[in-house]
């Protein structure tokens, strides 16, 4: 809704718990969106408490993906685009969906690595049940959204995998109420459901595997 109201382009995010670390945050963040006119979405480097925050890079890199509590976004392509699902809990979800929207449209996300954000939180609160259970419902949901029918088995291992990483977590207690919750779940959102192409969710898949080994490899 903010975004829909919004009467500048440019839409920065923050989370409640995060904000910029660097002073100059939004002159740093207008010299990327002038140079770079043909980008979407402008992802900053986050980090959490008890991590490291990253050097201060004058660098970009291209990406598929971005942190909700740290980015940038041009609403004008936002509001061509069916945008995020109204969820109370959108984990695993909100960010993957519009990440996904965005490439299959041909829109571009840039990782700036001078644009820094302080997120003050350690995740411990997703181990909460029911954070572990709308999870589970909101992996079934992107599929149900956006896949066509073609890729619904490959989906079906996606919210698979979800399960299966829950239980190596030892969230039991939300597992069961994810399960059951999840008919009720693409039930209520069926009017909402709008596939992308199969071409540009395996182009996303492909890209996105292709970005993170080769964070992994700069990283080592």
């Amino acid at each position: 809704r903010c975004i829909h109201a919004s009467s500048h382009d440019i839409f920065a995010s923050f989370d409640d718990d995060s904000w910029p670390v660097e002073s100059d945050y939004f002159a740093r963040l207008v010299k990327h969106i002038d140079h770079s006119p043909e980008t979407a979405c402008f992802a900053s480097v986050i980090a959490q408490k008890d991590e490291m925050m990253p050097p201060l890079v004058e660098a970009t890199t291209a990406a598929t993906d971005f942190t909700g509590c740290g980015y940038a976004l041009r609403a004008s392509v936002y509001r061509r685009l069916p945008g995020f699902v109204d969820r109370p809990t959108a984990y695993g979800l909100e960010e993957r969906d519009l990440a996904l929207q965005l490439h299959a449209s041909g829109h571009k996300v840039l990782r700036c690595h001078d644009l820094r954000v302080f997120h003050d939180t350690n995740l411990s609160h997703h181990d909460r049940p029911d954070i572990v259970a709308s999870t589970i419902e909101n992996a079934a949901l992107l599929t149900w959204l956006r896949y066509p029918v073609a890729l619904w088995p490959y989906g079906a291992l996606q919210f698979a995998n979800v399960i299966w990483f829950m239980l190596r977590k030892g969230r039991l207690a939300g597992i069961i109420a994810g399960l059951l919750g999840t008919p009720v779940s693409l039930w209520k959102y069926k009017k909402q459901r709008s596939p992308l192409s199969s071409g540009g969710i395996l182009s996303y898949l492909k890209t996105r595997k292709a970005v993170l080994a080769e964070s992994i490899a700069q990283s080592a």
